[in-house]
C-alpha cells in the first residue's frame, strides 16, 4: 500500500508538524531562572522560571512578568537600542540601599536592545 520512500516523506512531515511549534517558540520571549526574590519597578519577582513578555512596536513598552505560569507584575520599561546584538539572554540586576536585588535592565539574546526600569 504505501512504499518506503512515502512512509518516509509522511514521517519527515509529521516530525515537521510536532517540532515546527517548538522551533517557534524557542524564538519567542526569553525565559530566566529567577533562584531569588527581584523587585522590578516596585514589584516582586518571586524565584521560578520567569518568562519576560514585551509589547513591540515603540520606545514605551509594557513589561509582563510570569513565574511558573502565572502573571505576577506587569511593568513599564524602555527599549534603548544598541549598536550590536546581545549574544546572550541576560539580566542586570544591582542592589539598593537595603540591599535589595533590583532588576536594571534585560538584555535578550540576539536583540539589537535592551529594556531598561527606572
Amino acid at each position: 500500500m504505501f512504499s518506503r520512500k512515502n512512509c518516509m516523506i509522511y514521517a519527515a512531515l509529521l516530525a515537521l508538524v510536532i517540532f515546527m511549534p517548538i522551533t517557534l517558540l524557542a524564538k519567542g520571549f526569553p525565559t530566566f531562572p529567577v533562584t531569588r526574590t527581584l523587585l522590578v519597578s516596585g514589584n516582586e519577582i518571586s524565584p521560578g522560571d520567569c518568562e519576560i513578555r514585551w509589547n513591540s512596536g515603540s520606545q514605551e513598552v509594557e513589561v509582563t512578568f510570569t513565574v511558573n505560569k502565572k502573571v505576577v507584575a506587569k511593568v513599564q520599561g524602555k527599549k534603548v537600542n544598541s549598536d550590536t546584538a546581545f549574544r546572550d539572554n541576560s539580566l542586570v540586576i544591582v542592589q539598593d540601599s537595603a540591599g535589595r536585588d533590583v532588576l536594571k535592565e534585560i538584555r535578550p539574546g540576539g536583540k539589537k536592545f535592551k529594556i531598561v526600569f527606572d
